[in-house]
């Protein structure tokens, strides 16, 4: 696939995920942690529909893994070999720290096994141990958190896949207009 096809195809996928039930209906998760007098702390989360999110999930998976052709962060590294405007350049060297901070927690974290976990490693344990596949270990630190843990990786993965993909919308946005305007230099070469 050259550059130019590639990045058609990550518009594509993103058209797709923009299609989906989840995000029609306007996906926002939400937390609210509150202390009640007779009941003690009291948390609420918003959940999605559990038959939207999985199948939001089979094209979301494609930008967060690491052996697909739209994985986000090639495409990242694509665009600033493949660009020929440094504006638009500029624009996904913000949007690739704006993923960044996704990835390791915009100033919230859970702390298990005496660890710090992130949201990229949440978004693992549940892809990889409760949706996709069946990782023996991952199911395994997911079960083991306690309801107030649970609770909390449920609202990091939910949060990450909120923000990660208004990164992917929005660089599907900056492709858009650099192939439109002929912003891609055809002849370079992908890595």
């Amino acid at each position: 696939m050259n550059p130019i096809e590639r990045l058609e195809l990550f518009s594509t996928r993103a058209s797709e995920l923009a299609d989906t039930r989840l995000i029609r209906r306007d996906f926002r998760p939400g937390m609210t942690i509150r202390y009640e007098r007779m009941s003690g702390t009291v948390f609420e989360t918003s959940q999605p529909v559990e038959g939207d999110l999985r199948s939001f999930l089979l094209t979301f998976r494609k930008f967060v893994s690491n052996d697909e052709p739209v994985y986000l962060n090639r495409i990242y590294n694509l665009c600033r070999r493949c660009f020929t405007s440094q504006e638009l350049k500029g624009y996904l060297i913000q949007s690739r720290a704006a993923w960044k901070d996704a990835l390791h927690g915009r100033g919230f974290s859970i702390v298990f096994d005496k660890g710090r976990v992130t949201p990229e490693e949440v978004l693992n344990l549940w892809i990889n141990g409760w949706y996709f596949h069946d990782d023996e270990e991952k199911l395994r630190r997911l079960k083991l958190l306690i309801p107030e843990q649970r609770i909390f990786a449920r609202w990091l993965f939910l949060d990450f896949i909120a923000e990660a993909t208004r990164q992917i919308f929005y660089v599907e946005n900056v492709i858009t207009v650099a192939l439109r305007e002929g912003l891609v230099d055809p002849a370079c070469a992908e890595s």
